[in-house]
């Protein structure tokens, strides 16, 4: 692709005492403890996120705290390791993934806390081949596993964004005894009692149309973390009554999970909070050596026009970086481990509510201006 398209932020409410966890000052360690409070606007539909139908954003958001995949974005936007301790690429058609050691499965039955191995990556695969994220990997021939920390990948023809889509967030991996029986023998992952992955938290309790409430995964891979002793999750259908929440102390974070974010008449009434801080949209637009951001005074949903645009010059970008999925900030949770970064949205803006209008750049030209004479061919903004 050309250009890929990346939510870099989205308007959130969070209370000081979160922003002040989220961003340590350099010299200070982050503080261990402490449960947060967050909103969501509804509950997950099942627990599914490769069933027979396309996952809702909300289950992909609740699952992003108690399950991990192959590979994450970073705060950056940059493509690492999650599951994955490595892979290569030998060859165009063939993708090697060596998987970390020592990862356990929550301590819940009939999963009981045992080792992730290659055999879980396979089964998420087959199963990934019989739901609506087959989409994700149109050229995927085989998984095989010659060992039981190595994954191997083998596609009928090259597809560039291979690498990308491991990141996605469907592909969680999931571990086959969890899971219902089913004829296909696939299983059904819908029920709560299913919810046992590898991730930071684990899910306690569930209530549905009132909230979530996870723990600390005592036995993450990743030593010490996550700094927090659990998230609670509130389901509140409107902006109105987040803030309402907010305002009375039930609520620390109201996190723009679908890339929404609060609508502006709603920006003072949250700014009027006490201790509280509304922050703002950005949406990058990476193309062939060029970053470009529309960023400006607004700090609600949607990109208004008359939004700034500014551009910076990058490196070219590699195979590794060309397709990019939506993400959010990293003042989402207070751990550093956060299980929110890179799934905000999962579709990026219609082309339609871009701000086309009367945007006013500052990106350098390259070229010499054209004649007045010239005829001008409408295009997608570029540097």
């Amino acid at each position: 692709m050309n250009r890929s398209l990346s939510t870099l932020g989205a308007a959130v409410v969070v209370l000081a005492v979160a922003v002040a966890t989220v961003r340590p000052a350099p010299a200070q360690s982050p503080k261990r403890g402490g449960v947060l409070h967050v909103s969501e606007q509804s509950d997950p539909v099942g627990f599914d996120t490769l069933g027979k139908k396309k996952a809702a954003v909300y289950t992909q958001l609740a699952l992003a705290y108690t399950h991990n995949r192959l590979l994450k974005y970073d705060p950056s936007g940059e493509i690492v390791n999650d599951l994955a301790a490595s892979w290569t690429q030998p060859n165009p058609t063939t993708y090697v993934v060596t998987l970390r050691k020592g990862v356990h499965f929550h301590n819940k039955p009939p999963v009981n806390g045992r080792e992730l191995t290659s055999e879980d990556v396979k089964f998420t695969f087959e199963r990934m081949t019989k739901s609506p994220e087959a989409r994700l990997f149109p050229t995927l021939k085989a998984v095989t596993t010659p060992d039981k920390y190595t994954v191997r990948f083998e596609l009928s023809a090259p597809f560039s964004s291979f690498v990308a889509n491991l990141a996605a967030t469907t592909l969680y991996i999931y571990a086959k005894e969890a899971g219902k029986p089913t004829s296909d023998g696939s299983g059904d992952y819908t029920a709560v009692d299913t919810v046992i992955g590898t991730g930071p938290f684990m899910l306690e309790e569930y209530r549905e149309k009132q909230r979530l409430v996870f723990k600390r995964n005592p036995d993450y891979f990743e030593s010490g973390k996550p700094y927090l002793d659990g998230v609670e999750l509130y389901i509140i259908s409107d902006n109105a009554g987040q803030i309402a929440a907010m305002r009375t102390g039930k609520l620390d974070l109201i996190p723009a999970g679908r890339g929404e974010g609060l609508p502006h008449f709603l920006v003072p009434e949250a700014r009027s909070i006490p201790g509280a801080k509304v922050m703002p949209h950005r949406l990058s637009i990476r193309s062939r050596g060029t970053t470009c951001g529309y960023a400006g005074p607004s700090r609600w949903r949607s990109i208004a026009p008359g939004w700034r645009r500014r551009c910076s010059p990058r490196a070219p970008s590699s195979s590794r970086d060309r397709s990019r999925s939506p993400r959010s900030t990293s003042s989402r949770s207070t751990s550093s481990a956060s299980p929110r970064r890179g799934i905000a949205s999962t579709s990026p803006p219609r082309a339609s509510s871009w701000p086309t209008p009367a945007i006013r750049t500052a990106c350098p030209s390259s070229s010499p201006p054209r004649p007045a004479t010239a005829p001008r061919t409408p295009r997608a903004p570029s540097c």
